[in-house]
């Protein structure tokens, strides 16, 4: 009944701290829904958009490389739904956190890609948007490489890819991803 968008907490956070982002995703991307959409607008912490604009906003962030979210009352997937997170790779808490080799990553899957490695051109899109590194290129290679065991489903690599090598396939799973090692962390720490 009431939709909203505010600035993503996860992003001011990494932004707060100096720490780049990768990908030009706008700071308001944070979409609230129902009974969380009238707190933030009635606090001000942001304002009221209609399905149309909300379905824009999401369309321009998943297009820039933002993983879509969807987040439940209490993490039920089977309550109301209270949030749609459009956050990178970077920014995410739990995602940003394992690019940066702080934390494993565990997340429930609902998709997963499938990869049609023969259409390959090795033009590195995929590569660009997978958040997980799932997706690789070695040097001089002329096709990637996919990991599928580190597939969370998000679609980037499906949606960006112009010679139909990836494909998604409906079914759920969890996916545990062990820390990074440091040395493939996305950014080097001082």
């Amino acid at each position: 009944d009431t939709i909203a968008v505010c600035d993503c907490f996860c992003r001011k956070v990494f932004e707060v701290n100096e720490d780049p982002c990768r990908y030009d995703i706008p700071l308001e991307s944070c979409i609230m829904l129902g009974s969380r959409a009238r707190h933030i607008v009635a606090a001000g912490m942001g304002r009221a958009i209609s399905k149309a604009e909300c379905s824009q906003i999401i369309m321009d962030c998943y297009a820039k490389g933002a993983m879509l979210n969807v987040l439940y009352e209490h993490s039920d997937s089977n309550a109301v739904e209270a949030a749609i997170c459009l956050c990178c790779p970077d920014c995410c808490g739990s995602i940003g956190s394992y690019n940066r080799s702080w934390l494993p990553l565990s997340v429930k899957a609902f998709y997963q890609a499938q990869a049609n490695i023969d259409n390959c051109v090795g033009c590195k899109l995929c590569v660009k948007f997978c958040p997980t590194a799932a997706i690789t290129l070695a040097e001089g290679a002329k096709k990637i490489d996919f990991d599928p065991a580190k597939c969370i489903g998000c679609g980037q690599c499906a949606f960006h890819c112009k010679k139909d090598v990836f494909t998604m396939v409906a079914g759920e799973r969890m996916v545990y991803l062990p820390n990074r090692p440091v040395a493939e962390a996305r950014f080097k720490q001082p």
